[in-house]
């Protein structure tokens, strides 16, 4: 069993899968039935707009992921084929990558009932190949959960200072 915090609601995770063109990127919270959390899930998938709607993991039509898992996209979904790969290949991932979390005891069975992820996904617009963006949504996703269900510890914080007068990222490699 891994050491988790079993107070899940509100928690917070994020990750990265593979690399560019075919990157995934998650945010992911997590929220208990009841809570003020969970009800932002619920208002989110009533919340539409032109090119980002909410919709519900599912591994395959009839198959919905436990615990409910929202999915809202950061890119506006315009081109047909990036919304098929956004609705295939990374859904499918990401369902998977749910799973790998239950599998691996990050998520309890005993709370699936009254759990619910809220996930901000994105896929790079330039992305092409479906397998390589299933796994690597399926990594993102298991990660943001895992460090979402993590404590923080002293030697995280550390690591923070550490690195941070240097950090760089995709978009930002300046001085």
């Amino acid at each position: 069993m891994n050491s988790t915090i079993k107070g899940y609601d509100g928690r917070f995770g994020e990750a990265y899968g593979g690399d560019l063109p075919n990157g995934v990127h998650i945010n992911v919270v997590l929220a208990e039935r009841g809570s003020a959390t969970y009800a932002e899930a619920v208002r989110s998938m009533a919340s539409p707009s032109k090119g980002h709607v909410p919709f519900l993991a599912c591994l395959g039509a009839n198959n919905l992921v436990r615990p409910t898992t929202v999915v809202v996209n950061k890119v506006t979904l315009e081109d047909e084929e990036y919304s098929r790969l956004f609705s295939g290949a990374t859904q499918i991932g990401l369902s998977q990558g749910v799973l790998d979390a239950i599998k691996e005891n990050y998520i309890d069975e005993q709370t699936i009932e009254d759990l619910a992820l809220l996930v901000a996904c994105w896929l790079d617009p330039d992305a092409k190949e479906e397998t390589t963006i299933r796994l690597n949504a399926r990594k993102a996703m298991y990660e943001a959960i895992v460090k979402a269900t993590q404590p923080v510890t002293e030697n995280y914080i550390q690591d923070q200072l550490n690195f941070y007068e240097n950090a760089r990222n995709n978009f930002y490699k300046g001085n």
